[in-house]
């Protein structure tokens, strides 16, 4: 007897400190789950540029926390609510992210808490909604673009000698940033008659992860000459050479960021440890069209010696 009393008190225990983590330590009310084969920080991406898939019915969003390529934190302003959503990101394996959305309502979580197992009301609505227009987003953006991480040996990179302007721009941004800058460059070589020596090359020099804001020097190699005609614009230098590990990108060049997170992703799962200065050799002119998946990118991310 006594053993059975033990036993329904430790049970009773048992319940009522779960009740209490339910109903007022849990840190929230809902929970969506799905899976992408886009990699961590891909999906960090899309989380940072939520105007492009959120659904029309959400008066604004309000980030409150970037955990690069981690997660995320939202606070979502609908009608008279405030929904906080809690994004984490968790690689699953070599194809595959599960991306976890974790929703409470700010001004009545004890009240969802009670009504969320037994209702699907209208916070649960929109929970669901919101999770499905990234998942679907995601999906959609799956058919812009391809990359092959080259898993072979690491590649050394040759010095050049080129000429280049340095820019700041969102990553999103960069390919437009290259697109209004590029005229300046080659309106100076071709006016001073300057041979190219290969393609147009991006190079990272700095990269805040938190706001997706990169500096980089779009650069074109040229012949160097006895005497570079004088430019206030344009610089010149011979690039470092490194060793590198290899990726290819196929797609609107303004996407090719996303080869830099399969690098570092797979970087990350082989031990090795890289500089997140990602280097770009543009092999098709954009202006020339054509469909964008045939456009041909070598994406590399140094290797730290």
């Amino acid at each position: 007897m006594r053993s059975r009393t033990r036993i329904l008190k430790g049970s009773l225990v048992i319940i009522i400190i779960g009740l209490a983590w339910y109903l007022f330590i849990k840190d929230y009310n809902y929970k969506v789950t799905f899976e992408t084969p886009h990699a961590p920080g891909t999906v960090y991406a899309s989380l940072n540029n939520i105007d492009r898939w959120s659904p029309a019915d959400i008066d604004s969003v309000l980030i409150s926390e970037r955990k690069p390529f981690e997660g995320m934190t939202y606070n979502l302003h609908v009608a008279d609510s405030i929904i906080m959503v809690k994004w984490k990101i968790d690689r699953i394996n070599d194809s595959m992210s599960r991306v976890t959305a974790l929703s409470k309502d700010l001004k009545n979580g004890l009240k969802q808490n009670l009504t969320v197992p037994f209702q699907n009301n209208d916070f649960v609505k929109r929970s669901i909604k919101f999770s499905k227009s990234l998942m679907v987003g995601l999906d959609f953006h799956k058919k812009e673009y391809k990359t092959l991480v080259l898993e072979e040996e690491p590649k050394m990179i040759p010095s050049q000698y080129c000429a280049y302007i340095s820019l700041k721009s969102r990553i999103y941004e960069k390919g437009n940033t290259m697109i209004s800058n590029i005229g300046l460059i080659m309106n100076y070589i071709k006016a001073n008659e300057i041979p190219l020596t290969g393609d147009p090359f991006l190079q990272v020099t700095s990269w805040n992860k938190a706001d997706e804001i990169i500096e980089y020097d779009f650069c074109f190699p040229i012949k160097k000459l006895d005497s570079m005609p004088p430019s206030q614009a344009i610089k010149f230098k011979n690039t470092q050479e490194f060793k590198a590990l290899k990726a290819i990108f196929n797609g609107n060049y303004r996407l090719s960021d996303r080869a830099w997170y399969e690098l570092a992703d797979y970087a990350g799962r082989e031990g090795i440890k890289v500089l997140m200065h990602p280097y770009e050799v543009y092999r098709n002119d954009p202006h020339s069209g054509g469909n964008e998946l045939e456009w041909v990118a070598e994406v590399y991310l140094p290797i730290q010696e």
